[in-house]
């Protein structure tokens, strides 16, 4: 089997606890989506990604060149290039039977967010109907029961706007699409997710959002550093709470130039407190659990940075199952990855996370957006196994486990 990250189908393994059916079959190079004639060194990028139901296709969003790309991964170990549709700004994709959905940023400007949800014909890549959104989108999620998609419209703060500090008005929402009927006739609701959090409860900035078999979604809200279960049917929150904080000994705080003329050192001797986990992506274990990749991406006021530098296992009811605390970082290191000019602010920094079935056992993959390795962990028994390390290419932060494992 193989997880797919970013613009390659990972690499690996290094080095693991438990042998996983996990190897590297194949990559593809989002540059051989360029048209005919097009300059290669075109800015491309592949940041979300989906999978057919049938497995053969795989289609991402490449926000830099304002594209959705197609690549045929019947052969795994050969993909090849489909080509390229323009949208504008795409931040994100999901494919519902034969429908590709895209999310597209079309604000003006940070105070004036806007966006569209555009749904295409997988087949023949025509746009079957353009739905408004209420603001600014950032994830897709697709329910299992195919009744809903939900989409997490962010309204992202400006960074150069007294210094990124929330609130900035307009705070995001959550919005919930029915689709219910041909896409024409889909509609669209929005779950209010402000006076929820303790940071900036006005201002909430969803980031992520994933669907259980309920029909429930989870959505993080990163910057608030809070987390929100949806009932998508009603568009009530049925639950909230803290990402919480960690304590972390035995890490390294204090960047330094590596190689024979930097005379740098990886050092783990450090420590933090206190230090908010901020999710990013998060993902759906079963219908009462999830796991989170704890980014951090906010500065506070007092100048602390979040992200705590590994992944957690939540209940739905907010009691953390697991944390992997420093444990996904010595990983990272262990296979040469810790990417050091980072060690100041997020270390490790994990991004992207997915679950997905190989064989009869379950895995949470974890993606180290600048490490540039994916570490895949077991999570069949009650706490996580280290099954595989995969490198990949640069940054990987959409993934996807096809059906069948591949």
């Amino acid at each position: 089997g193989a997880a797919l990250a970013g613009s390659a189908i990972v690499t690996g393994p290094v080095a693991a606890d438990t042998m996983a059916p996990i190897e590297h079959l194949g990559s593809f190079y989002v540059t051989a989506n360029l048209a005919e004639g097009e300059d290669r060194a075109t800015p491309t990028s592949a940041e979300i990604i989906d999978v057919t139901d049938d497995g053969t296709t795989a289609v991402y969003t490449d926000g830099v060149a304002g594209r959705v790309g197609f690549v045929d991964i019947s052969d795994p170990t050969a993909p090849a290039p489909l080509g390229a549709i323009e949208v504008g700004d795409p931040t994100s994709a999901g494919i519902v039977g034969d429908y590709l959905l895209v999310s597209n940023n079309t604000s003006e400007d940070f105070v004036n967010p806007s966006g569209e949800l555009l749904v295409f014909d997988l087949a023949s890549r025509e746009v079957l109907a353009t739905i408004p959104l209420s603001g600014q989108p950032d994830a897709v999620a697709i329910a299992p029961s195919g009744r809903y998609a939900a989409i997490a419209i962010e309204n992202e703060r400006d960074e150069d706007l007294d210094d990124g500090l929330i609130p900035q008005a307009p705070g995001g929402t959550l919005d919930i699409v029915d689709l219910a009927g041909e896409p024409a006739a889909w509609t669209v609701r929005s779950a209010d997710l402000t006076g929820l959090a303790d940071i900036a409860p006005d201002d909430p900035e969803p980031e992520f959002v994933d669907i259980n078999g309920l029909d429930q979604a989870v959505v993080t809200l990163q910057e608030n550093n809070h987390i929100a279960v949806v009932d998508l049917a009603s568009g009530d929150v049925i639950s909230h709470f803290s990402a919480g904080t960690v304590d972390l000994e035995g890490i390294d705080l204090t960047e330094e130039e590596l190689g024979p003329q930097g005379n740098g050192l990886i050092e783990f001797v450090e420590s933090r407190a206190g230090i908010r986990r901020e999710p990013d992506a998060v993902k759906w274990i079963d219908d009462d659990s999830f796991a989170t990749a704890n980014e951090g991406d906010y500065e506070d006021a007092d100048g602390e940075e979040g992200g705590s530098r590994g992944f957690t296992i939540f209940n739905v009811d907010g009691t953390v199952e697991y944390d992997s605390g420093t444990e996904f970082e010595y990983r990272l290191a262990s296979a040469g990855h810790y990417p050091e000019g980072r060690s100041a602010n997020k270390g490790s920094e994990p991004e992207g996370l997915v679950v997905g079935t190989i064989g009869e056992i379950p895995y949470l993959f974890v993606a180290s957006e600048r490490g540039n390795l994916v570490a895949a962990y077991d999570i069949s028994a009650e706490e996580p196994r280290l099954a595989a390390l995969l490198p990949t290419g640069i940054g990987p932060e959409g993934l996807v486990v096809t059906d069948d494992g591949v």
